[in-house]
């Protein structure tokens, strides 16, 4: 039983890390644009 509760925690943490890390991709694509756009760029 232990393992499989184990088995949920992981799942979770990792679920948020994902979701962390595609909150700063997110902002770091929007960082792009802004600095594509002061160079003139699209």
């Amino acid at each position: 039983m232990a393992k499989a509760k184990q088995a949920v925690i992981d799942q979770e943490f990792l679920n948020a890390a994902l979701e962390g890390i595609e909150l700063q991709r997110r902002r770091i694509i929007e960082q792009i644009q802004q600095v594509k756009s002061l160079l003139g760029e699209k």
